[in-house]
């Protein structure tokens, strides 16, 4: 395993507890700029931006906050900093308006509205008041924001502590006036690990991913109808009086009986197959390696819109973490690849770096296992495609220890110094650019950030490579072959390959020439060597 050290870090004054799913990148002010916000169990919410270790704004008396976000939540064409504590109280702040009470201030005006009121200035930062609060259901640990139907709309998802999970969406009452409204509910038979998005069947639409105990999960359609093939013939759907009586079609599929209200529907070439639209919102669950897993209740996280390499164009990937270790990529019930580590992973994220094309070298030996599935073969012909946007996995444990991983399965690991109580990556914004950064929360009040992470490519560099393809090391290469010769070793020996030529083997070759290397260094005598 590759391990590697960043140094370019910044340290932020933030106290108290913090919860995984309270710390979050993204455009709070709507400046085009990302900023992190944060908030703990002692009821604080903080919002910090540039290099400035101390707070810019900041919302007090919260309750125990335990999860946050930042988007449009009230589809308004900006984005708000949403907070929900355990007691189910949903908190939304407008940060946008600092910047205009600032200006304000400084010409000796306030205004009287009631969006420049929600903030004031102290010594300490700009203090937020939500401008909108409303009780949901308690004990939520989740919190996502996603047009899920294609209708131009975000909708709210929670998801709570006793296997339940809701849609919200905000209905405009009145002029200035709103509310969230209930859309649908589900319960599970185990705990919900971790909620995420990935892309849907449908177009601009998303499906959810909740996470299930065992390394397996969920996924739920929101899409309100689809077309359904059926052996049932219209007599048989007639048959049925609640069928009648409901207007509504059932389905067995997969040893699941299905319902829904459909109108639609058509036959085909006369026979006793029907297609008929049938709502989607039962769970599709996907099993993966369960019977694999050592442990079937073992906590699982998820994290969805993983690009497909082999298609640039497709985001319909999964990864998967668990408790004990063992991370997955997988495409719904295929895994492609797996690897194992010997820490407890309890957060995932993804980055993002323009990248350029170059062959992909292969992966270093090392003390982790990755069992690629054998029909899943990136083309060679595409490994030299040009792509924009490189993807990164990243993958945090309790210890601090954090795995990246791009799309060429090529990881490298990096060991953060102490435990830690929430996680996240993204593009933080400082000194006129966004940089990729890891966010670390940790129990001693301190909230650490780690920028340009992923600055360079993180394929494995070979000594051999280096050597070869390297002018500097040309005088080195014929000292070498000269010490050789004095050891009665052939130049073929230590490495001649052609020009432009790559070995098939890097990594035999690296330990096969660092050998040599230490047989000749130790082999050689003072005066053979100025001789």
């Amino acid at each position: 395993m590759r391990e590697i050290s960043f140094v370019k870090r910044l340290k932020f004054n933030f106290a108290g507890s913090v919860t995984k799913r309270a710390l979050v990148v993204g455009d709070a002010d709507n400046d085009q700029r990302n900023e992190l916000v944060c908030a703990n169990l002692q009821g604080d919410l903080a919002i910090f931006k540039d290099k400035n270790p101390d707070r810019y704004a900041y919302a007090t008396n919260l309750g125990m906050v335990t999860a946050c976000i930042i988007g449009d939540i009230v589809n308004l064409g900006k984005n708000f900093v949403v907070a929900i504590n355990t007691e189910g109280w949903l908190f939304i702040f407008d940060a946008s308006n600092i910047d205009s009470e600032e200006h304000s201030s400084q010409d000796g005006e306030r205004g009287k509205s009631e969006s420049q009121q929600s903030t004031e200035n102290d010594s300490t930062g700009f203090k937020l008041s939500p401008f909108y609060d409303q009780r949901m259901p308690a004990n939520c640990k989740e919190l996502l924001l996603a047009d899920l139907d294609g209708d131009g709309q975000n909708e709210l998802i929670i998801g709570l502590t006793d296997r339940v999970l809701r849609t919200y969406k905000w209905v405009q009452i009145g002029q200035d006036k709103g509310k969230f409204v209930g859309l649908y509910k589900w319960e599970f038979a185990d705990q919900i690990g971790a909620v995420s998005l990935n892309a849907s069947r449908h177009k601009n639409c998303q499906d959810i991913i909740v996470a299930q105990p065992g390394g397996t999960y969920a996924r739920l359609e929101c899409f309100d109808k689809k077309p359904l093939a059926s052996s049932l013939t219209s007599s048989q759907c007639s048959s049925d009086p609640l069928s009648q009586q409901n207007d509504s079609t059932c389905f067995s599929v997969n040893s699941q009986q299905l319902c829904g209200s459909g109108s639609g529907s058509g036959s085909s070439n006369g026979d006793n197959v029907k297609f008929e639209y049938i709502s989607k919102l039962t769970p599709e669950y996907h099993q993966l390696a369960l019977s694999q897993m050592r442990n079937h209740h073992i906590s699982t996280e998820v994290l969805g819109g993983i690009r497909d390499g082999k298609d640039s164009d497709s985001y319909s990937l999964i990864v998967i973490a668990t408790l004990d270790g063992t991370l997955m990529l997988a495409n719904k019930d295929e895994i492609l690849w797996s690897l194992q580590v010997d820490h407890q992973l309890f957060a995932l994220a993804v980055l993002y770096k323009p990248c350029q094309s170059g062959p992909v070298l292969p992966q270093s030996e090392s003390t982790c296992t990755i069992i690629p599935n054998t029909d899943y073969h990136v083309n060679p012909s595409k490994k030299d495609i040009i792509r924009k946007v490189q993807q990164y996995y990243v993958a945090c444990a309790w210890n601090g220890k954090t795995y990246i991983i791009d799309e060429d399965r090529n990881y490298m690991r990096f060991k953060f110094d102490e435990a830690v109580s929430a996680f996240a990556a993204g593009d933080y914004f400082f000194d006129g650019k966004e940089r990729a950064s890891l966010v670390y929360a940790t129990f001693n009040n301190q909230v650490i950030l780690y920028y340009d992470v992923v600055s360079e490519p993180i394929k494995p560099v070979y000594l051999i490579n280096e050597l070869t393809n390297n002018s500097k090391f040309s005088d080195l290469l014929e000292k070498l072959e000269f010490l050789a010769n004095k050891l009665n070793l052939t130049s073929s020996d230590i490495m001649t390959p052609d020009d432009g030529e790559q070995s098939n083997d890097s990594f035999a070759n690296d330990v096969r020439l660092r050998n040599l290397l230490q047989d000749i260094l130790y082999s050689v005598t003072d005066d053979e060597i100025n001789v």
